[in-house]
């Protein structure tokens, strides 16, 4: 409930959270309840998180994909799945953690992070995809008070921008130099 009333979500009769704390629990995309939703409502289905119900390995890719294929059935049936994961803290995992099936499965994987904190409750975060098939998305900055989500007028540069930009404001650097500065903008090592 706190988080609905923070996000400005209404509350509705065509809003059902299947949390832990339901009877049965919430269950994984193989649960003949979610197979039927996803077939007769073909509704939008937010997982949070991969982790939570993924009862292997994340870092085996054969467990992985197994498990991925559950979702994409989902997705077959017409449901739209929204999969959260979380990122991890080495320097290859700034986009997400585990195998790289997790990104393969996937048709669209973007990645949210905090890149600063206003006064007060406001947050600013950049949304950037990093795997689409559908279409190139530029990364979106967005910002977040108490009075809800709004896209920031202000453009998001992208990685090559930020790495032509310091080029250009100091030639001479070497790849090395360009690198940690990239690096210091925001710019993941690959």
């Amino acid at each position: 409930s706190e988080r609905l009333d923070r996000l400005g979500i209404p509350y509705s009769d065509n809003l059902h959270i299947w949390g832990g704390w339901n009877n049965p629990p919430s269950a994984g995309p193989g649960f003949p309840a979610v197979v039927d939703f996803a077939r007769e409502r073909r509704g939008l289905l937010v997982y949070d998180s991969l982790i939570q119900f993924h009862n292997g390995s994340e870092q085996d890719s054969s467990e992985t994909r197994r498990y991925l294929a559950l979702y994409r059935h989902l997705a077959n049936l017409g449901a739209a799945v929204l999969l959260l994961h979380h990122t991890g803290k080495a320097e290859n995992t700034k986009q997400y953690r585990g195998s790289s099936d997790i990104k393969a499965a996937v048709d669209q994987a973007l990645c949210l992070e905090l890149i600063g904190e206003g006064q007060g409750n406001t947050r600013t975060l950049r949304l950037t995809a990093f795997k689409t098939r559908i279409a190139h998305l530029e990364p979106l900055r967005i910002e977040w008070s108490e009075q809800g989500f709004r896209l920031s007028q202000n453009r998001i540069r992208t990685n090559r921008e930020i790495v032509e930009g310091i080029i250009a404001d100091r030639p001479g650097m070497t790849g090395t130099e360009i690198g940690l500065l990239a690096n210091a903008a925001g710019v993941p090592k690959n």
